[in-house]
């Protein structure tokens, strides 16, 4: 079975992948994702760098790191927020994971103030080993009418947070309101 050692990592950004390369993303991510994969998803993961994991000429694992502010007790915090985070399934447990969150750390720690994601269940456990950390105050989206609760988003937003910040307890932490998932 290949290991990490074998897989190549590639970062791009998304105007520099090809319209066949798109594509093959598109469906990586559309049967990665049991529960679906929408178009909203698919636009969350525009825009920003995107890590592309390759065995043998095949795309075997993705995350995307775009732009985004998060804000941290009412203080806007330059984000690199993950999307998209995949590993073909018969490659999952196998280190490519691993590998793939590492550089997607290097991004994080080169061009942001911090970094941010919402974890499926499965995937709590490879972010808390990799040093992202649970968030412990409320979450919230900001909207044009205030601040509206995201409980349902506690316990599975993380961050990855630089030397000099901390996840205080009771600390609310905020997104900017998009359509699809807020988080």
């Amino acid at each position: 079975m290949p290991d990490q050692d074998r897989m190549t990592l590639r970062r791009a950004a998304t105007a520099d992948l090809s319209p066949g390369e798109l594509a093959e993303l598109r469906h990586l991510l559309d049967h990665a994702y049991p529960d679906g994969f929408d178009d909203h998803d698919w636009q969350h993961a525009l825009g920003g760098t995107h890590v592309l994991g390759r065995l043998g000429g095949d795309l075997v694992a993705h995350a995307a790191v775009r732009p985004r502010t998060l804000w941290l007790d009412g203080t806007p915090r330059h984000t690199g927020y993950v999307e998209a985070v995949a590993v073909v399934a018969p490659l999952r447990g196998q280190g490519l994971g691993t590998a793939l969150m590492a550089e997607v750390a290097d991004v994080i720690a080169a061009d942001y103030e911090l970094g941010g994601l919402c974890a499926s269940a499965k995937a709590i456990p490879l972010y808390r080993r990799l040093g992202w950390r649970e968030w412990p105050g409320p979450s919230h989206v900001r909207t044009d009418h205030g601040p509206v609760p995201t409980p349902e988003e506690d316990g599975a937003v993380f961050v990855l947070l630089p030397t000099g910040l901390d996840a205080v307890p009771g600390t609310g932490l905020g997104c900017d309101w998009r359509t699809g998932d807020v988080w």
